[in-house]
């Protein structure tokens, strides 16, 4: 079972993304955020959009356990990870964030509670 810090990233954009390059994403967002990235997920889909662009949105998912301080790092490591790797104008990527209650993921078949 994974530990239940793990932060979840699930990142939409206009771009192919490799997964060589999706593994670049992943280390600079632990080097921008300052968090290690042993349990960093990072999920990346392509495709097109309507209305308002981006060429990457992300959603973080991140358990409520995080201090606000390491929640913050996470979210701004994520955006400009995204903004650099994939070199992109920061006014093109939009990150949001949400927290995750204990007891809302189930992992191998378990709850997980924190």
């Amino acid at each position: 079972m994974r530990s239940p810090k793990v932060p979840i990233a699930i990142c939409f954009t206009t771009l192919a993304v490799s997964q060589d390059r999706a593994d670049k994403i992943v280390r600079a967002w632990a080097r921008d955020s300052g968090i290690p990235s042993d349990e960093m997920t990072l999920n990346v889909v392509s495709g097109t959009q309507g209305g308002k662009r981006y060429a990457a949105m992300a959603w973080l998912y991140l358990p409520t356990l995080w201090p606000a301080s390491d929640a913050e790092a996470l979210t701004i490591g994520l955006a400009r990870s995204l903004a650099g790797v994939l070199d992109l104008p920061s006014d093109q990527v939009l990150v949001v964030r949400t927290g995750v209650e204990s007891g809302s993921v189930v992992d191998g078949g378990t709850p997980v509670h924190w």
